[in-house]
């Protein structure tokens, strides 16, 4: 007869110690099982988006489409008889208030010159 071998290794352990890796292990299937729940909400978020980038795509397209529509059927200047306004230019002047100006009273040399202007003018040279 042909016996089995067992690999099964028995390890001695304390209950402290089993409590210990049992606390362990739990910890990080928790940890794993909330990796995974994050995991799959960010598949659905990617999803979600890809969803709204399509519908924003497909939006875009159909504004797109509709304005080249109303382009085309509205009339050109041609076709209403409407001539095209040339446009001018105006200049703007804008209206300069005047102020009476207040000269210096006139000193001895301006009036001497003012008397010269005048000899000069009786003469008509």
């Amino acid at each position: 007869m042909v016996s089995k071998i067992d690999t099964e290794i028995f390890l001695p352990i304390t209950f402290q110690t089993y409590k210990k890796n049992k606390i362990n292990l739990l910890k990080t299937h928790i940890k794993t099982v909330n990796t995974l729940e994050r995991i799959k909400k960010l598949n659905e978020l990617s999803k979600i988006k890809t969803q709204q980038r399509k519908l924003l795509k497909k939006t875009i397209n159909d504004i797109k489409d509709s304005y080249s529509k109303l382009q085309k059927s509205l009339p050109t200047s041609l076709q209403i008889g409407i001539l095209e306004q040339k446009h001018t230019e105006q200049v703007y002047t804008p209206h300069t208030k005047t102020y009476p100006t207040s000269f210096q009273p006139m000193s001895r040399i301006d009036e001497e010159l003012n008397k010269i202007q005048e000899k000069l003018k009786n003469l008509k040279i």
